[in-house]
């Protein structure tokens, strides 16, 4: 039997959040944070977006995205854009 399952795919195509260039996701930086819930599991997921990430799947069909800064003016942010479909 096949199953098939929601799923989001978050692309992001700049990607500039200061220090994070280093691959530091500690609290004290800039951040982005990818938060779900996974459809097959049950299981609350989050993935900290490390640099030159070009795809985030997300096994739901809901998700959070929250940008957390430290309030420092030291980068460009981040551009993403997403989709949605049903993946096996």
């Amino acid at each position: 039997m096949l199953f098939h399952f929601q799923e989001i795919a978050f692309h992001f195509t700049h990607l500039e959040l200061g220090s994070l260039q280093n691959g530091d996701c500690s609290e004290k930086e800039d951040r982005v944070v990818i938060h779900w819930s996974d459809r097959r599991t049950g299981d609350p997921q989050s993935i900290c977006v490390k640099p030159n990430t070009k795809t985030i799947l997300a096994h739901s069909n809901t998700a959070t995205v929250s940008f957390i800064t430290n309030s420092e003016v030291d980068a460009q942010g981040f551009r993403l854009f997403y989709s949605e479909g049903k993946y096996s």
